[in-house]
């Protein structure tokens, strides 16, 4: 396994290297013009956010006003959420709104979405499943929850201390987050009102890896391969989109539709692509105990330090990828 031991130092070195002033590859203007596009949106989207902070909530229109909103969709929340409306001869924008997140009819959002100027939208829809990512859980651990507090009264127990362990049990269950669903999943990005950007794939992780797992696994990659809101699919974002996806959820082994893996395309691959093919390849190398996939990474490693394309936005990706490799080894 001489693989193992010269990808190491070749990693080291490369992590170190910076950008070549002249000759530099297209791809690596190609990696500046993205990583400008990233910032340029998180910076659209906090803007917005910024603005609707500073406002008085009754003076907001729709689009702000989504920015103020708490997308708690645990069962308290809810409740509470419907007898205030109920005080109302009529439901707000705002308000209808908001009841169609917590009871996820995602049609609606999406529509109601789809009104809103470009910026807006966006914005909303990068704060919706950010708290959505923030306070989902899994339905298998609601189902653990109510198997615990089913077993936590035996017979023969103290009534009156039964009834207020069930009192406290029912407290517990009204606060406990709303499971999220793979339904929830693709109707949340389907509403997308614009293609999902890199910008919303922290959110997009956690969210997955609550309503998708192990169990969805299959499907969801069938699914990213037609394309889904600007992720996977055919085009050379979305794929790239799709390779970071995921390689966040730790499922980088199913990338390969979406990884410059063939030589020929390292040339014209841009420096975080091929980051993730240099993942890609040592994974797969190491649980497969695969040498022609190490030499592979070997190879695709010493043309990254070759080429030198590493700037301020493809450096700690590279680094995390290289800490990895190293772990894996």
């Amino acid at each position: 396994m001489k693989i193992i031991h010269s990808i190491y130092p070749l990693a080291i070195l490369a992590i170190g290297m910076q950008p070549q002033a002249h000759g530099q590859n297209p791809a690596g203007s190609q990696e500046t013009i993205q990583a400008a596009i990233a910032a340029a949106q998180q910076a659209m989207q906090a803007t917005t956010a910024k603005a609707a902070e500073e406002e008085p909530a009754e003076n907001l229109d729709l689009g702000s006003a989504m920015l103020k909103l708490s997308y708690d969709r645990s069962p308290a929340a809810v409740l509470k959420a419907t007898r205030d409306m109920q005080k109302q001869d009529t439901l707000s924008e705002r308000d209808s709104f908001l009841m169609s997140v917590l009871f996820g009819d995602w049609s609606t959002v999406g529509k109601t979405l789809a009104t809103l100027t470009p910026e807006k939208s966006s914005a909303a829809y990068s704060h919706i499943i950010k708290q959505l990512s923030e306070k989902a859980i899994p339905v298998g651990e609601l189902l653990k929850q109510a198997d615990r507090n089913a077993g936590s009264i035996e017979d023969g127990y103290d009534p009156y201390a039964a009834q207020r362990a069930e009192q406290e049990q029912n407290k517990k269950a009204l606060a406990a987050p709303a499971p999220f669903l793979s339904e929830d999943f693709y109707g949340i990005i389907e509403a997308a009102p614009q293609p999902l950007v890199e910008a919303d794939l922290p959110a997009l992780t956690k969210l997955a890896q609550v309503a998708i797992g192990e169990g969805g696994r299959a499907s969801f990659i069938d699914r990213l391969k037609k394309g889904m809101k600007g992720i996977g699919g055919t085009s050379p974002e979305g794929r790239a989109l799709a390779a970071r996806l995921l390689s966040s959820l730790g499922w980088i082994k199913d990338a390969t539709p979406f990884l410059p893996l063939a030589q020929a395309e390292w040339k014209q691959a841009n420096a975080m692509d091929l980051v993730l093919a240099l993942e890609y390849f040592t994974t797969i190398g190491v649980e497969n105990r695969d040498e022609r996939n190490l030499a592979q990474a070997a190879e695709l490693c010493a043309h990254l330090m070759k080429t030198g394309r590493f700037g301020n936005y493809t450096r700690p990706h590279f680094r995390l990828a290289m800490d990895r490799l190293v772990q894996l080894l």
